[in-house]
């Protein structure tokens, strides 16, 4: 559910101004309007550029909801913005049965928005979102008190439900006028209605189901026979083509394994590794420290045969930028775990990162798992050599990596998909996006590629494993996209659920549809 609403200044807010919030099962998006810096006694700052930001369900740190405001609280790493007063909350594309309600009565009022949204929530979060509503004056309850065993959001949802019975009524009174709209949209208007809806899917009351859809719907839709097609919407720019590989920005210092070998000494397994390790970021990097503990499945105390064993690694001096150091260490084991330094990650932009011309002598000089890393970082940084450069890694790579650098040069390409949402919308998936041509030359007839993707722990290291295809889909469309454009895209996909349901990342890839000969 997507909703627009008011940062009011409030003693405990850090924000005033016009936002709009979307939950989802990825995380809850903020999407920034027109905000300003506040704190209590000052003026606002100046208004911040308009952007958008997910922030997963782990983050929201707190929620609570009055008569007719949500306080909201975020963490503050993920959002400019960390504490919200909301008010005047408004749907940003409202239900067609509410919006021909509405000339009968406002029932999209902010407080029924506000318990819609506090419901979606809810549903996200797991828990009932705390009340700062105080009870009416001379009202107790007790530990005997019927009210006190009745859930917090259980009072919301019966105002939700009084004005959905209202809408109900109205909608047998109100005129089904639509001269302006095509035939098409008056039947689904019509067929959205609750008088078309059968009388199974009512309850006993007659008040329409709630819980048949993201939106408030008198009745679960039917699915429709076929998908509609691709939409392509206003104008957007990709400023790099979204990848699961970045997901996050890479970190400023990057470990690969470069080999492992193990083999028998006497009558324990010793495990053999070569590690290297690559300065991502623009500063040196002084005095580097790096662990590796090698341990068998069951290790043993301290000091006996089976005990884990630490191998401490260093460098003098300093690691510069774009630079590499590579170790060769041994322990007894059949595994091992890296400790390496957390510098943190780079930034979204990328500017703090090393040159690119050292990855480019990096992508050269190295081998393994290194120049493919360098290759990484050339498409993360949109070098114009970055196509050039990976396609000259292909020979001696090993399936893996193939996949690796088969998805780094989908990235490379001069057709982008970014600003990536997903959605659910009953059983289908809502995928919206930017399509953007960063070729000199226009492009027309497209085809787009769907993969629904299972994650891994480090997509970004590639002597890893690739993420499994769990499902695909090609997409075809016509149309023109000039140079240095962009249009918005959504899609509506049918993408099928695994069993058991597990989490799935989406990658998108677009190609100009070959012509037929």
């Amino acid at each position: 559910m997507r909703v627009r609403c008011r940062a009011a200044p409030d003693p405990r807010s850090d924000a005033v101004g016009r936002l709009e919030l979307e939950s989802t099962p990825e995380g809850l998006w903020i999407a920034y309007e027109s905000v300003s810096r506040y704190r209590e006694g000052y003026a606002p700052g100046p208004v911040a550029v308009p952007t958008e930001h997910r922030v997963p369900w782990r983050a929201v740190r707190f929620t609570r909801v009055g008569a007719e405001h949500l306080r909201l609280a975020v963490q503050e790493p993920l959002s400019p913005f960390a504490h919200f007063f909301l008010r005047d909350f408004t749907r940003t594309e409202p239900a067609r049965w509410i919006a021909r309600a509405r000339p009968r009565g406002r029932l999209s009022s902010p407080q029924v928005v506000l318990t819609e949204f506090c419901h979606a929530l809810e549903g996200q979060l797991g828990a009932p979102v705390d009340s700062e509503m105080a009870l009416p004056a001379g009202l107790e309850l007790g530990a005997s008190s019927s009210l006190r065993r009745v859930p917090r959001s259980a009072v919301a949802c019966a105002i939700v439900f009084a004005a959905a019975g209202l809408a109900a009524l109205m909608l047998g009174k109100a005129p089904l006028v639509s001269a302006l709209a095509p035939a098409a949209s008056v039947e689904a208007v019509l067929s959205s209605s609750p008088s078309a809806a059968p009388a199974s899917s009512l309850p006993s009351d007659g008040a329409p189901s709630l819980r048949g859809g993201p939106e408030l719907s008198p009745a679960p839709m039917p699915e429709p026979p076929s998908l509609p097609p691709p939409l392509l919407g206003g104008g957007c720019e990709c400023i790099r083509h979204e990848s699961v590989l970045w997901q996050r920005p890479p970190p400023r210092l990057t470990a690969l394994v470069t080999r492992q070998q193990p083999r028998t000494h006497a009558a324990h397994q010793h495990l053999e590794i070569e590690l290297a390790v690559v300065n991502n970021g623009e500063r040196d990097v002084d005095n580097l420290s790096v662990g590796v503990r090698f341990q068998i499945a069951r290790p043993g105390p301290p000091g006996s045969n089976e005990a884990p064993v630490q191998r401490s690694l260093s460098l003098p001096g300093s690691l510069g930028p774009g630079h590499q150091v590579s170790w060769k260490v041994e322990g007894r084991g059949d595994r091992f775990e890296l400790q390496v330094p957390d510098l943190g990650r780079l930034d979204e932009d990328g500017l703090d990162a090393a040159p690119v011309d050292s990855f480019i002598s990096l992508a050269e000089r190295s081998g393994g798992g290194v120049r493919l890393h360098a290759g990484m970082m050339l498409a993360f940084l949109g070098d114009a050599r970055a196509r050039a450069t990976l396609q000259r890694l292909r020979p001696g790579l090993s399936a893996n990596e193939l996949v690796y650098l088969d998805r780094l040069l989908d990235t490379t390409a001069d057709l982008q998909v970014c600003q990536l949402r997903v959605s659910a919308v009953g059983n289908a998936t809502r995928v919206q996006s930017c399509l953007y041509n960063a070729g000199e030359q226009p492009r027309a007839n497209f085809e787009l590629l769907v993969r629904a993707l299972r994650p891994t722990p480090d997509p970004q290291d590639p002597g890893l494993a690739p993420p499994e295809t769990l499902a695909d889909e090609l997409l075809s469309w016509s149309g023109t996209l000039g140079s240095r454009r962009g249009r918005r895209l959504e899609l509506t996909l049918n993408l099928p659920r695994a069993e058991p349901p597990v989490e799935r990342w989406l990658e998108l890839i677009a190609r100009q549809k070959e012509s037929a000969q």
